[in-house]
């Protein structure tokens, strides 16, 4: 139900009909590849490129309309939580399977991703279904060896669509050798080979195709080397920005194009894609190198960062949306609720039992896959998978101490939880609403839906009064409508604004426009 009502009130997001930055990247690759043009023209693998692929595959079966592939996102959201469900199971047991459960089908962050063509929603259920067979699968003495190499197919979906997802198969490994640790059994190197077969036959298509399409062996995608450098060069501040030395890479091609050209120039010749990346790891290594005690504050800052209440966007931003939106404006889940308990199971789970140890180790594994480059909300957001099915054990043990008044284990656990219930405390961030109301009034206006354009124009001047470039689309809007006296009003503000503001050319353009409305009224 939660779903069908945001599916509704989706139409109402301009994103909905104008993907924005990577989301249309990847919209536009999609068309293409459902067009015929698989190999994308010879252009390297980028971003996430299983999502393209499955993006493709949706609208070469179902059409490009905005409409029915964000169904298909939900349909899998709602697969996600039966997946947790099933793996909470084995850790938990069925009554308290549910919570999980529950919590995912109505977590806000996953709801509106899945609205979004990112590869955020895909990468939740892949990763659902990483934990399900394996928590399923490792504690059994009966388990085929067929399925361990099915396990590592599903490890290796994980990783062409989320390429830092490589860092899991620790946690498989781990899960494979506590599972056959008797003298002299080696088995678990036997399943473990098993387990990266089937990985490697879920990333080599790609990897096939990278060589077919640019004459380079790239296994999955070739600007990990630029990720590494915005989240651990020198100006890396522990989420996303655009670094001060490559100006200029505000979308996907220019920031690619950008890096490219840079790392060329600094080397003073021509780059394979292969080459330019692997020079960006060498200049962050360096980095690294030169100042280690930057490095390791940047690294605690992007610990807390992972483990804090805010959601932390590059592109679409989950709490502005939940200001303004019926739907995510509802008190629903969100990780500030789940991050106590998730930081407590994950520390405390890794002296527990076998399957406790391995849901632990998955969530810190996939804490450090985010950590290792930079922290945002959409990142963090497949990590959510593991962390609740730890929380959960935390939770479930601290109602059971209640219960049976252990004060041992209430001592420890209830420090340790408002210690994490401080790290979750949301960041403070300057959220420039004045400028969020206002993109999202020029989204409005494109489609031309100007009583949304002119609510959020007016809601942009609530957070800002002197906001030039909102007065002007106030005038703008208002000469559209033919409300000329209204038009000449705001043109007027906007003449003094500007004046005011040193902004000769718009001074210039507000004056012209008085002069012709005055004659105009005459």
């Amino acid at each position: 139900m939660l779903r069908l009502l945001y599916l509704v009130e989706l139409p109402s997001y301009p994103a909905f009909h104008q993907p924005q930055v990577d989301a249309w990247h990847y919209h536009q690759m999609a068309q293409r590849m459902a067009g015929g043009d698989w190999l994308l023209d010879g252009t390297p693998a980028r971003m996430s490129p299983g999502y393209s692929y499955f993006l493709a595959a949706v609208y070469r079966v179902l059409g490009s309309g905005p409409l029915l592939v964000r169904l298909v996102q939900m349909a899998l959201g709602l697969a996600s939580v039966a997946l947790l469900f099933g793996a909470a199971r084995v850790l938990v047991g069925p009554r308290w399977a549910l919570l999980p459960a529950a919590v995912a089908a109505l977590y806000g962050p996953f709801v509106y991703y899945e609205g979004h063509l990112l590869a955020a929603s895909l990468g939740v259920f892949l990763h659902a279904l990483l934990l399900f067979v394996a928590l399923r699968w490792l504690p059994r003495d009966d388990v085929p060896k067929w399925r361990w190499l099915v396990l590592g197919l599903v490890w290796g979906a994980c990783v062409v669509v989320r390429p830092n997802a490589l860092l899991l198969l620790l946690a498989l490994g781990v899960g494979l050798f506590e599972r056959g640790r008797r003298p002299g059994c080696w088995a678990w190197a036997r399943n473990l080979v098993l387990v990266g077969l089937g990985g490697a036959l879920a990333i080599a298509p790609l990897t096939v195709r990278n060589a077919v399409a640019t004459g380079e062996v790239v296994a999955v995608t070739s600007h990990g080397g630029i990720n590494f450098y915005v989240g651990n060069g020198p100006g890396a501040i522990g989420t996303w920005t655009i670094p001060d030395d490559v100006p200029g890479a505000h979308s996907p091609t220019a920031q690619f194009e950008a890096f490219h050209v840079a790392a060329e120039e600094a080397l003073g010749r021509q780059l394979a894609q292969r080459d330019a990346d692997r020079y960006w790891y060498g200049r962050t290594v360096d980095a690294v190198l030169d100042d280690p005690v930057r490095w390791l504050g940047l690294m605690a800052r992007k610990l807390h960062l992972f483990w804090n209440g805010r959601e932390l966007h590059n592109i679409y931003d989950y709490e502005f949306w939940r200001d303004i939106g019926l739907v995510l404006g509802a008190p629903l889940p969100q990780f500030l609720w789940v991050a106590p308990f998730a930081l407590v199971g994950t520390c405390w789970l890794l002296l527990r039992s076998r399957q406790e140890r391995f849901a632990a180790l998955f969530a810190l594994l996939s804490c450090a896959a985010v950590v290792l480059v930079f922290v945002t909300d959409r990142y963090r957001l497949p990590s959510v998978t593991a962390l609740l099915l730890v929380g959960t054990v935390v939770a479930r043990e601290l109602l059971q101490a209640v219960r049976r008044r252990d004060k041992r284990t209430l001592y420890a656990l209830v420090p340790a939880l408002v210690v994490a219930a401080a790290i979750a405390v949301p960041v403070q961030v300057n959220k420039r609403y004045h400028e969020k109301y206002h993109k999202l009034g020029t989204a409005w206006l494109k489609l031309n839906q100007l009583e949304r354009a002119h609510w959020a124009y007016e809601r942009s001047l609530e957070a800002k009064d002197d906001f030039l470039p909102t007065h002007h689309k106030l005038a703008e809007l208002h000469d559209r409508a033919g409300l000329k006296s209204e038009a000449l009003a705001r043109w007027r503000e906007v003449e003094l604004l500007a004046r005011q503001q040193g902004d000769a050319t718009l001074r210039e353009t507000a004056r012209g426009r008085i002069a012709e409305l005055e004659r105009a009224g005459r």
